[in-house]
């Protein structure tokens, strides 16, 4: 905030209650408390002879922020039953905020569990850390076939500038076209 005329020192920034005013170096910071309305003020004046002349007053709207969705790879979290081709194609594990969010948040996936569910044998369970599927999860997903499930859960996110945190929701792919790939498979 500069005013012409005015030093630093006779600057006076005054905030409404929803608001917080922080200032650091001659820089200005504003944060919101849990309990801002949909508009808060941002009043700003000067300092004459021990008086303040207020000059302009600046309103913000204010929104909450959505949680980030994940994704499993450039596959969206629909519930849509998936290709096998298009599963096996899938590298990692993603948050976005999604295509209409005004803002660019970059979150990065930190860890997940991933768990394939077999309809003829026991689950697959890996817990990674970092938002790659490991060999042995890929590997994994080779064996499957239609019907099996993949469940992705506990899907912990961090965003890259401001450091909010997001536990997402989880994924739930069902495989469908997948050819047999044993002898059980295909005597069915």
């Amino acid at each position: 905030v500069a005013i012409s005329d005015t030093k630093p020192e006779n600057t006076v920034i005054k905030t409404s209650e929803g608001l917080k005013l922080k200032v650091e170096n001659g820089n200005y910071a504003i944060f919101c408390m849990k309990d801002a309305k949909p508009q808060e003020q941002v009043y700003v004046g000067k300092l004459m002879k021990k008086d303040t002349v207020w000059l302009d007053t600046f309103t913000y709207r204010l929104r909450s922020l959505p949680q980030p969705v994940a994704r499993f790879g450039s596959l969206s979290n629909d519930g849509l039953p998936r290709a096998h081709a298009q599963i096996l194609a899938q590298t990692h594990i993603v948050a976005t905020m999604g295509y209409g969010f005004s803002y660019n948040l970059e979150y990065k996936v930190v860890s997940f569990r991933f768990i394939l569910q077999f309809k003829d044998r026991p689950p697959y369970l890996e817990e990674v850390n970092g938002d790659s599927l490991t060999p042995t999860i890929k590997a994994q997903m080779a064996q499957t076939y239609s019907g099996d499930r993949i469940l992705i859960e506990g899907i912990r996110a961090v965003e890259s500038k401001y450091g909010y945190k997001a536990n997402l929701s989880p994924i739930i792919i069902t495989i469908r076209n997948a050819k047999p790939n044993s002898l059980h498979q295909e005597k069915e």
